[in-house]
């Protein structure tokens, strides 16, 4: 069985769902991830507990939307194109791209193997990948998923992701993988307060013997986590006392990497214009404009460098330079104008049309 794409297709079960649909969809996603080889029908039916023709089903419109490739000499299934599209503009968006310079520095640095993890429910996602140069090394591909209480990411997701005891209860069975796995509650907790304590964790071979990682959280400004950055290798390179220097580079990177996880605010304002963005009416189709406002309370939320000008009040940022206030006193000026040219025309077409009127009741 594929892990986590067990969704069964029972006739017990209650009446199909679009809910129940996507789930089904995503457990056939799950398992062609998880086989370099390709998954043919039969497989794909046996480990997702669904009946051959759902399979069949769902892998014909997965197929037809890109996001699975089916192979024409093996008849076995592969992940499609499309999701190439999607997990490229997923990384870009969700500061990924951004963020692997600083893990490639870091590796550099300390010559060890470094990793960006995210929480998936009980369970560390890797993300993002570094492999250190050296021939004894140890790294995890994109994808991986390793429980959280064998993890030194998973260990600082979890110190900072709210009370410790609700997380701890959330994990279920502390699974042993090595001889210094922390499998007692009490023993985790007050380990996850050490991590809270102290800002970094340690994974002390508690996933695999010879096998030491260090980790740090990524927390935004409020303080809540978006991730977490290990550097891991061998105990004889990873010993006692290497730790403050690594703890140390952790917190540099995690502080420079932050900024870049944390999605952006929506601009209020286009860049370099003085236009409101659209604002859609609830239930309606249609997109009607916000009316400009007064140029003294116009302000820019673009994302550069800030500046103030002495004129103005507005703190304008935009991308590629700071825009003077007079900018967005000409751009109201120009709309007041346009609108006043607007009325006028108006008015003449109306005063035009009641001549034409009375000359006809005239005659």
């Amino acid at each position: 069985m594929c892990e986590d794409a067990v969704v069964t297709d029972a006739p017990s079960s209650p009446p199909r769902s679009g809910a129940q649909a996507v789930e089904r969809a995503l457990g056939v996603l799950r398992c062609v991830e998880a086989d370099d080889d390709g998954v043919g029908i039969t497989e794909l039916s046996q480990r997702t507990g669904l009946t051959v023709s759902t399979t069949h089903r769902l892998t014909r419109t997965l197929t037809e939307a890109g996001l699975l490739l089916q192979d024409p000499r093996t008849e076995r299934y592969q992940l499609g194109p499309a999701l190439v599209v999607l997990g490229r503009k997923a990384e870009q968006r969700l500061g990924y791209r951004q963020a692997l310079p600083l893990l490639e520095e870091l590796a550099e640095l300390t010559g060890e193997s470094i990793n960006l993890g995210v929480r998936a429910g009980n369970e560390v996602r890797v993300v993002l990948d570094v492999v250190s140069p050296q021939p004894l090394r140890f790294s995890q591909a994109p994808g991986s998923r390793v429980p959280m209480h064998v993890s030194a990411m998973g260990k600082c997701l979890l110190a900072h992701s709210g009370d410790i005891d609700d997380e701890i209860d959330r994990l279920g069975d502390l699974v042993r993988a090595t001889h210094r796995t922390i499998t007692d509650r009490d023993e985790l907790r007050r380990e996850l307060e050490r991590v809270r304590e102290r800002g970094w964790a340690l994974n002390d071979e508690e996933r695999n013997p010879g096998v030491r990682a260090i980790a740090a959280p990524v927390l935004q400004p409020g303080g809540s986590m978006v991730g977490a950055v290990a550097i891991q290798g061998p105990t004889v390179r990873i010993t006692d006392d290497r730790l403050p220097e690594l703890a140390a580079l952790l917190s540099k990177t995690t502080h420079r990497i932050a900024p870049l996880l944390v999605a952006s605010p929506r601009r209020a304002t286009a860049c370099g214009s003085g236009r409101r963005e659209p604002q859609r009416r609830p239930g309606i189709g249609l997109e009607t404009p916000q009316r400009a406002e007064p140029a003294e309370a116009a302000t820019h939320t673009c994302h550069g460098t800030p500046s103030r000008s002495s004129s103005c009040p507005s703190t304008h940022a935009c991308r590629d330079r700071p825009m003077p206030c007079h900018d967005v006193e000409r751009t109201s000026t120009n709309g007041a104008a346009a609108r006043n040219r607007s009325r006028s025309a108006t008015a003449v077409g109306s005063h035009r049309r009641s001549r034409r009127v009375d000359d006809l009741e005239g005659r």
